[in-house]
C-alpha cells in the first residue's frame, strides 16, 4: 500500500488507527513491566507517549488537512457562538469592499480618457534628463512609435 493510500486511509478512519496506537503503546508498556520493572518505571523507560503519538500520527495522516479541517471547525463554533461579533464583521467587511470598489471605479474612470488627439501613434513621452523618448499607451493599450527625440 502506497504512502498516499495509507494517508487517506488514516484521514478516514483516525479514530481506529489512534485506538490501534494506544494499544500498542499499552503493549510496550506491559512489555517493560514483565521485563521486572514497575509501572511507573516502565512508562519512564518508555518515554513521552504523548510526544511519541504525535511523531506516529505525522507519520501517516494528512497534518495539513487535519489543522485546517479544525481551524474551519473552531470558526465555525465561534460565528455560531458570537452572532453579534459576526454580523459586525460581515458588515464591516462589505462596507470596506464596497468604498474600495466605489473609489477605485470613481478614479480609475476619471484618470483614464481618451486624450483628442488626431495622430495617438506619433505621441511620445518625454523625460527630462534622458535623450529618448518613450511611446505613449492608449487606453486600449496600445503600443506606439518611439521616435527618438534629441536636444
Amino acid at each position: 500500500m502506497n504512502k498516499f493510500a495509507k494517508r487517506l486511509r488514516a484521514l478516514f478512519h483516525r479514530r481506529q488507527l489512534d485506538r490501534d496506537l494506544e494499544d500498542e503503546l499499552a503493549f510496550h508498556v506491559a512489555m517493560n513491566e514483565q521485563q521486572g520493572a514497575d509501572a511507573a518505571s516502565a512508562r519512564q523507560r518508555f518515554g513521552n507517549a504523548t510526544a511519541f503519538q504525535e511523531k506516529c500520527r505525522e507519520l501517516w495522516a494528512f497534518t495539513a488537512v487535519e489543522a485546517w479541517w479544525q481551524d474551519i471547525r473552531f470558526a465555525t463554533r465561534t460565528i455560531r457562538n458570537n452572532p453579534l461579533v459576526t454580523a459586525t464583521a460581515v458588515v464591516a467587511l462589505g462596507l470596506g469592499i464596497g468604498a474600495n470598489t466605489t473609489v477605485f471605479t470613481v478614479v480609475s474612470s476619471a484618470l483614464r480618457f481618451d486624450m483628442a488627439v488626431d495622430h495617438i501613434e506619433r505621441l511620445v513621452a518625454l523625460h527630462p534628463g534622458e535623450g529618448m523618448a518613450t511611446p505613449m499607451r492608449t487606453r486600449r493599450g496600445r503600443s506606439t512609435s518611439s521616435t527618438c527625440v534629441t536636444k
